[in-house]
């Protein structure tokens, strides 16, 4: 279900400390203006409606109270918004419904039509698997209102949405219709993760129509763009290549794509995914006829799913059976055709061949039998094992996050302290050491976002690092515009550390003195590996970005920061400035983590 939970600004909590909540609740007790108390219990909302049910409940009471004294009906259509999002993630989708509904007639007092049509999107993606019919209906009213206020992305993730309830009719040639009219509206998107899900669903309706080949061309093209969107996307599209290979019994290539899935399925941490993954891997071992492996991957998929076998696994468990019955049954008529002819002929013999095949059959029971225990003793270590592992990976990224919370609340201390100071040096220290604050801080947040803890994808932290110090010296309008050139590799958290606040250091170096009254530039960051040492280069094309080591004559405390980390990583370091200035360092201690 393609549900979009809507709101002015709704962000995946990462949690609040209790400090940080009674800070609010201490601005809320202070002030009595109705627009700055909505905002603030919507931010205390936005940060405990995925963790803590109990006061998510609290917060939307209070902001539907606050809404009705406050008569402003856009505030009280987004109270009913709320409460329709928590009823869905609490699994109340009828409740959910009914909020929706309320929130959509709200926002008609205000003509807001986008919310309109977003209501009449959520409220259809929650009727599907209830009513499929009455979720098509109202996917075509906010379909109606999407083209209205002539918002081309939404309508075509509608349009997207409306496709997989054709599929979900069975009516497979207006879904691929529809797939098609959505990628067409998505032309000038830089949505493309979208797109490629557009073209995904075309290759799974030419795929229940049987056109392999043209199925097979398309897939080829998402598993392309799947290549630019992470692991998990490129997980479903080996899951469905592996599927659409073993199908067409083409399973010698599907091998490649079965084996990808099978290494990283578990990576992905979503029960459709690993569930998906599990039922086409049985797919292609039963097709290869790997039984064992076949049975594994359905047992895997019943224990995903939480609910009774599936009808695959009684199919296979069926099979399994009559082939075991069948065999044992021309067993049992041979060994009767022997017993015959030994009665027939002496049964002396007889007896002494029934003792040895008696003695026979114990063993191979008693072999069975040890061979059973052994597999399952092993069974219940693994299990243990891998309860250990989880849990300690759990608690390390419980550790990685506590920090960063940590650390944005001595970022938030610092940003209340910095409103009393009036002296513009001391305002000026503090922000700056705010700013190395929140460059530790991003290295701890995606440490426990990322699925590898060992250390950190450099490229995509110097870049967030980048462009939170333009954001904080205000030049994000474009007038300086950031370059850059970074290797992809992954460093330890001792090496990221000090220098991501290197990179910190020259960056604000550069955005504070580089380019006075406005002026317009380029700020360039590299970052290559050169046999075994690292380089790294920030210039920039304005007037002198280290106008403020050369007054203190290299003994700022900016400056006495750069040197005592370039000595932690074994660096040498230059200054050049020609139409601008070049600062680079050559590190020649450092460690990489390996890439999978």
């Amino acid at each position: 279900m393609r549900l979009i939970l809507t709101t002015f600004l709704l962000v995946i909590s990462c949690g609040l400390s209790a400090g940080v909540i009674d800070s609010l609740e201490a601005e809320l007790s202070a002030t009595t203006d109705a627009d700055t108390r909505l905002l603030l219990i919507s931010k205390m909302l936005e940060n405990t409606i995925f963790e803590d049910s109990q006061a998510a409940h609290e917060y939307v009471d209070r902001f539907k109270v606050e809404a009705e004294k406050s008569g402003i009906a856009v505030e009280v259509a987004r109270g009913f918004n709320f409460e329709g999002m928590l009823a869905y993630i609490e699994g109340r989708h009828m409740d959910a419904i009914h909020s929706y509904s309320k929130s959509a007639e709200m926002y008609q007092q205000t003509d807001n039509k986008f919310m309109i049509g977003m209501m009449q999107n959520n409220i259809a993606a929650l009727y599907e698997g209830i009513d499929q019919e009455k979720s098509m209906s109202f996917y075509e009213r906010a379909l109606e209102i999407f083209s209205e206020v002539d918002t081309l992305e939404w309508e075509a993730r509608v349009i997207h949405n409306m496709a997989g309830g054709h599929m979900r009719l069975g009516d497979l040639e207006e879904a691929k219709l529809k797939y098609e009219l959505a990628i067409d509206k998505l032309y000038d998107s830089t949505d493309t993760s979208e797109v490629t899900a557009c073209h995904l669903g075309i290759a799974r309706v030419l795929k229940r129509q049987e056109k392999y080949d043209e199925s097979l061309k398309v897939f080829f093209t998402c598993y392309e763009r799947s290549q630019k969107e992470g692991l998990s996307s490129q997980v479903q599209m080996n899951i469905a290549l592996c599927d659409i290979l073993t199908v067409m019994g083409r399973t010698d290539e599907a091998a490649q794509y079965c084996l990808f899935s099978e290494r990283n399925v578990e990576s992905l941490g979503t029960i459709k995914e690993l569930s998906s993954c599990s039922r086409h891997l049985y797919a292609y071992y039963k097709a290869i006829g790997n039984n064992a492996q076949a049975l594994a991957n359905l047992e895997r998929h019943k224990a995903v799913q939480d609910s009774l076998l599936g009808e695959e696994k009684l199919k296979v468990i069926s099979e399994m059976t009559a082939k075991y019955e069948t065999s044992e049954n021309l067993r049992r008529i041979e060994a009767q055709k022997v017993e015959l002819a030994q009665n027939e002929m002496e049964s002396k013999f007889f007896t002494r061949l029934l003792a040895v095949l008696s003695l026979l059959v114990i063993g191979a029971i008693f072999f069975i039998w040890s061979r059973v225990r052994t597999n399952m003793k092993l069974r219940a270590q693994k299990v243990q094992i891998e309860k250990s592992l989880s849990e300690k990976e759990l608690l390390l990224r419980e550790i990685h996050h506590r920090v960063k919370n940590n650390l944005q609340v001595v970022s938030s201390l610092l940003s209340i302290q910095s409103r009393e100071i009036e002296d513009e040096k001391a305002l000026e220290a503090v922000n700056e050491s705010r700013n190395r604050v929140k460059s530790m801080s991003l290295i701890h947040q995606n440490l426990y976002q990322d699925d590898d803890l060992t250390g950190i994808e450099v490229k995509s932290y110097i870049e967030k690092l980048s462009k939170s110090l333009f954001r904080s010296y205000r030049l994000d309008n474009g007038e300086v515009e950031l370059l850059t050139d970074i290797d992809d590799l992954k460093l330890d958290v001792d090496t990221i550390i000090p220098l991501g606040l290197i990179i910190n250091e020259l960056l604000s170096n550069a955005l504070k003195y580089a380019f006075p009254d406005g002026r317009s530039g380029e700020i360039l960051v590299n970052l290559k590996v050169l046999g075994d040492s690292l380089k790294l280069t920030v210039a920039d094309t304005g007037i002198g970005a280290l106008e403020n080591i050369k007054r203190s004559d290299g003994t700022s405390f900016g400056m006495k920061m750069i040197q005592a980390f370039a000595d932690k990583l074994d660096a040498t370091w230059d200054i050049v400035e020609d139409s601008g200035t070049k600062v680079e360092l050559v590190i020649k201690k450092f460690t990489y983590i390996p890439q999978p």
